[in-house]
């Protein structure tokens, strides 16, 4: 055989392999994405396997000791989470489902052969899309050329400069946000129409009551949202409308403040990126025209405004970072940041610790700028976010706790905070799990230990903390002593519990989660009325629609973060700081296993996702480091 034959041999031999390697990894990922049609899903795996291994061996000198570690821990973890997600088994029953119906299956080898197997398709997946990336930007219409810079380190470059616009951080004019908002706020008013005066729920009953004096305060329902529902019913009142007026007022300051929020971020995108007109067009009317979305705007929860506030606060993080530290010059900048890190700290429990997350960066940053000696305007822009934050931070634990107890407002109930915790403990209790006699004493005056197995639900806390005879009080006295001893002794259950009661905001593998579609139905909306009188508008302008799940999204995320670590651009990560804190709160501690109203701001982020990408390849002097 001559020395042709044999190379072509060889060179067919190495692609069988491939194709094969390819095959049985795709088809194990396939099988655990769980996505319907699996063999659809299978072949689309593989063509893209096949692709991103070409990719990497043409350009394997561009894979270096910081990219590969980088994706590689990105699929280490992503591949851990379809391994677990796979396992974990649900009815469409998750408020009221037993353990009988919702429970994690067992696992076996064929988990660690899939484990492995699911972890190189993983990673061939994510180095080739980064490295497709990256040379879709050499290649761009012959303005880009690789080039050694004085490192000896491989960069994209446009003509040895900027690639394109630097981040612009031109004021964004007032016209064009009003004219925007006003067309969204357009688009949401059928809505308001429909289901008018606007959607109330249990939650907003509540804040009602509160605000008619007809239920004690409580911060369990926030006193600065309640107080606004109570101006808003103070002031149709006055109008001699009501309380329908009051809800219908309330329902038309949310649905302005987000479409002048949405306004504001979808020119934002536009300015920041120097995009063209077209793409203002098709955030536009991404934001004004999705049934989703728009529901949000009548809907009379605290969320839309919480997560609102996270959506603009990811911005004003971003032009931090963009404009190195230059828009805390901006007087509208700092009183923004300031306002939105106070409406996120008092509309919702966990912002407290989003703001705390941010502060606590921007510290650090701050730290390390003074410590290297770099740009003192920089270092000292970094500070005062720091003190912006945890000064909220503060005011928060001040205001809710000895000013609201002075002034007799109640704090929200221990079970809120230690709702996962406490169905942990519940677990434990109902598989007949190790306990001290303290431990089961101690349950026991919680609740009668006979009623665990009637009223824990894994997936959500609701049945188990509502329940008549629940003793609230129990709860003051050594909680986390008892759980912590209770967790030593059945570490399992915990995690399994852990599992049950989170999965939804972390994975992208449970069929339950990625057809939800009854955000608004879950909440259980009182009475409203169609003013318009065609029922048929209902199916025109449907509350219960479909949308992305957030587990996807958080590993997008995770895979935009792992990119910009490994293109040496560190520091915009820090944009994404709200995004990670509010996710973050939502996997430790969430009281049910999936709700998209808790995250509603990473759906409405996912423009800005893609926004930063763009944005950090631009920093720098547009030079992107891809091999050491």
């Amino acid at each position: 055989m001559s020395n042709t034959a044999r190379k072509n041999m060889k060179q067919l031999c190495r692609l069988l392999a491939l194709c094969l390697v390819a095959y049985l990894t795709s088809g194990t990922l396939a099988d655990y994405l769980r996505m319907q049609p699996v063999p659809l899903v299978h072949i689309i795996l593989f063509l893209f396997t096949i692709l991103s291994s070409k990719t990497i061996i043409a350009r394997r000198s561009d894979v270096s000791k910081r990219v590969f570690i980088c994706f590689l821990v990105f699929s280490l973890l992503f591949s851990i989470s379809l391994i677990l997600g796979y396992h974990i088994v649900t009815s469409d029953n998750l408020y009221f489902g037993t353990a009988a119906e919702n429970y994690i299956s067992s696992y076996g080898l064929r988990d660690v052969i899939a484990f492995l197997l699911v972890l190189l398709n993983v990673l061939s997946l994510a180095l080739g899309v980064f490295l497709a990336l990256t040379s879709f930007l050499q290649s761009k219409a012959g303005h880009q050329k690789l080039h050694t810079n004085t490192a000896g380190k491989h960069a994209i470059a446009k003509n040895g400069d900027m690639s394109s616009p630097r981040f612009s951080f031109a004021p964004i004019k007032l016209k064009s946000i009003i004219l925007l908002a006003l067309f969204i706020f357009i688009a949401y008013t059928p809505y308001f129409l429909v289901y008018c005066p606007g959607l109330s729920f249990g939650d907003s009953f509540h804040s009602i009551e509160q605000a008619l004096g007809r239920e004690a305060w409580n911060n369990h329902h926030p006193v600065v949202y309640s107080f606004f529902i109570k101006c808003c019913i103070a002031v149709s009142n006055f109008c001699g409308l009501g309380l329908s007026g009051g809800r219908a007022l309330y329902t038309v300051f949310q649905m302005a403040f987000m479409a002048i929020c949405f306004a504001y971020m979808i020119r934002w995108i536009s300015i920041r990126c120097d995009l063209h007109q077209l793409w203002t067009v098709v955030l536009t009317l991404v934001f004004a025209c999705t049934p989703y979305i728009a529901s949000y705007s009548i809907a009379m929860w605290k969320d839309p405004a919480f997560s609102i506030s996270i959506m603009m606060l990811s911005l004003l993080m971003t032009d931090l970072i963009g404009s190195k530290g230059k828009a805390v010059t901006r007087r509208t900048w700092l009183c923004a940041f300031i306002a939105f890190s106070m409406v996120a700290t008092f509309l919702r429990s966990n912002g407290v610790f989003v703001i705390a997350i941010i502060g606590v960066i921007t510290l650090l940053l701050f730290v390390k700028y003074r410590k290297q000696n770099l740009d003192s305007q920089n270092s000292r822009s970094y500070l005062k976010v720091s003190l912006s934050s945890l000064t909220a931070v503060l005011l928060y634990v001040v205001i809710t706790g000895p000013l609201y107890s002075a002034i007799g407002i109640l704090p929200a109930p221990k079970v809120e905070g230690y709702g996962l915790f406490l169905n942990q403990m519940a677990r434990v209790v109902v598989e007949d799990g190790s306990m001290s006699e303290t431990d089961k004493a101690y349950m026991n005056d919680i609740l009668p230990l006979d009623r665990y197995d009637e009223l824990y639900t894994p997936c959500c806390i609701d049945q188990l903390k509502w329940s008549e005879g629940f003793n609230n009080e129990a709860l003051e006295d050594d909680f986390l002593e008892h759980w912590g001893s209770m967790f030593i002794q059945n570490p399992r259950a915990y995690f399994e519990e852990w599992e049950l009661e989170t999965f939804g905001f972390w994975t992208v593998n449970q069929p339950t989660i990625n057809k939800y579609s009854t955000n608004i139905a879950s909440g259980v909306p009182g009475s409203y009325r169609n003013i318009l009188g065609i029922d048929q508008l209902q199916d025109v302008f449907p509350l219960n629609t479909w949308s992305i799940p957030t587990g996807w999204i958080l590993w997008l995320v995770l895979y935009l973060i792992a990119f910009l670590i490994s293109i040496r651009k560190t520091l915009w990560v820090v944009t994404l700081m709200p995004t990670l804190g509010l996710v973050a709160t939502l996997i430790i501690a969430s009281p049910i296993c999936y709700w998209p109203r808790y995250a509603a701001a990473t759906q409405f982020l996912i423009p800005f996702y893609l926004a930063i990408l763009l944005l950090a390849l631009r920093d720098k002097n547009n030079v992107i480091e891809i091999n050491n």
